[in-house]
């Protein structure tokens, strides 16, 4: 990963001086959806000359990245997107300059796409469970109404096989090996090596803030005289086991009867995490419901010895009394009563704001040390790009979402990186975490293309109740699976 650039710290002084001088952008609303329609204010013209004289771009990526010489006269460029939900980051456009560090610079990078391509971005928020219905009523309609759709891999897959959605792969203005691609999505999103409806990208951060890792307290690790986590997992050693390890050394009654949670006990966990933490664990440990052969085509995974052996790792934890919890995560990490927890990066910026002691962050532990990369778990409705067939402009759309795509991974990384790293994980060491966390993302596919109602639900239960023997439901799956995934491969277009 080639370096990226800091030159966010001057244009954010620059936004401050010149907060008062840019006008707000237009504000509306669609027909009866209750949609916020928001529209990035053209202050490009009173910043760019002020911008260029500041800013510094040093790094190999940005001489590498070239910007098409288009202008498209002031046309509008519209998203579709999602509303905020589960205190995550959906917003794509903020409609002023209001102070805060990141909003600021996503206004600023707006504004600079608006004005270098002569075009107005507009966003149109939808509810999440409407926005499904919504994206179908507008193609089905052959009304251009957005340019672009930003929606969940799940709800993409429900229009592809109608033919409602480009095949990317035949989008020429794309570039696919750009860094400011996600690459596990475009690997394991690929079908049939001729096919791909979505990309993940980092303009979009709520993909970043589902993202799965584990907290640990500091001040509770120098206590107990334990190994330095971030050396544990520079070294390769950041193992499942090595997690249960550290995490039993925490483990204390002191002074309950029992471990029986309570939000008035005083008794000390190993590790708490939130109830969803199971996908992570296992595809922490490279296990995967669905895999790939060698002609890229979907194989089960979830039949294979490896997985078993990965699901019985995870029952001796979750079976273990004082060492797991998997309830009130954060209240008992913020009481100091959990040495570590498994949870969403969001929580850094949102729950745990306040917290009084300092922690830090790992990604989620490999199996073992022959494994060769940490795997990190996204969120199952993680939002990603795709153009409906309706778009008017497919080139523009590509090229608009390339740069923004390639900006944000300039402009708004580290400024997120410093967003979460507000409490307790103001170093160095956080932001290495955050770079191994990011680079090593993957989406459980299968679910996107809704295999896995079977198996998935199933497995998550039994391990959260501390039993690891899922083969006889891979048995039991095994051909409900097939089938859904050869209804879904013959169906493509």
């Amino acid at each position: 990963m080639k370096p990226m650039t800091r030159r966010v710290c001057l244009l954010l002084c620059l936004i401050t001086l010149l907060g008062m001088m840019l006008s707000a952008a237009a504000c509306g609303k669609s027909d009866g959806r209750e949609a916020q329609t928001t529209t990035v204010a053209d202050a490009a013209a009173t910043t760019t000359a002020a911008t260029e004289a500041t800013e510094v771009t040093t790094t190999e990526a940005a001489d590498a990245y070239i910007y098409p010489e288009v202008n498209y006269g002031g046309a509008d460029f519209v998203i579709l997107n999602a509303k905020d939900r589960y205190a995550m980051l959906y917003q794509l456009m903020p409609t002023e300059l209001n102070g805060e560090s990141l909003s600021d610079a996503r206004y600023q990078l707006n504004a600079e796409i608006s004005e270098r391509y002569g075009i107005t971005l507009k966003e149109t928020q939808i509810d999440y469970n409407d926005l499904l219905p919504f994206a179908q009523k507008e193609v089905l309609s052959g009304t251009p109404e957005h340019d672009i759709f930003y929606l969940s891999p799940k709800q993409i897959a429900s229009l592809m096989n109608a033919g409602y959605m480009y095949n990317l792969l035949d989008v020429e203005k794309l570039n696919m090996e750009g860094e400011w691609w996600d690459r596990n999505l475009i690997e394991t999103g690929t079908l049939k090596d001729q096919y791909l409806f979505y990309l993940g990208g980092n303009y979009h951060l709520q993909g970043f803030e589902g993202t799965t890792c584990v907290f640990f307290n500091k001040e509770m690790i120098a206590n107990l005289k334990l190994e330095n986590p971030y050396d544990i997992v520079r070294e390769g050693k950041w193992t499942f086991d090595k997690m249960c390890e550290l995490a039993s050394t925490a483990v204390s009654l002191n002074g309950d009867d029992s471990f029986s949670y309570s939000s008035n006990g005083k008794s000390v966990y190993g590790i708490a995490t939130i109830t969803n933490m199971m996908p992570a664990f296992i595809m922490g440990c490279d296990a995967y419901y669905v895999e790939k052969d060698e002609n890229g085509a979907p194989i089960l995974g979830f039949t294979t010895e490896h997985f078993q052996n990965v699901c019985s790792k995870i029952a001796t934890l979750t079976s273990s009394q004082g060492l797991y919890k998997s309830k009130d995560e954060v209240a008992l990490f913020m009481a100091n009563r959990a040495l570590m927890i498994g949870a969403e990066i969001k929580a850094a910026a949102n729950e745990m704001r306040d917290m009084q002691t300092e922690f830090g962050m790992l990604p989620v532990p490999k199996y073992d040390e022959a494994q060769e990369n940490y795997v990190t778990n996204m969120y199952w409705a993680t939002h990603v790009v795709s153009i409906p067939t309706t778009c008017t402009d497919v080139d523009r759309a590509a090229i608009v979402i390339e740069t923004l795509n390639y900006e944000a991974t300039e402009q708004l990384l580290p400024v997120y990186y410093d967003r979460v790293s507000y409490k307790g994980l103001r170093d160095e060491d956080s932001i290495d975490m955050l770079e191994i966390i990011r680079t090593t993302r993957y989406y459980n596919w299968g679910l996107a293309y809704d295999w896995l109602g079977s198996i998935e639900p199933s497995v998550h239960d039994m391990l959260l109740a501390g039993n690891g023997n899922v083969s006889s439901l891979a048995t039991a799956a095994k051909k409900v699976v097939e089938k859904l995934i050869e209804k879904t491969m013959s169906g493509l277009k």
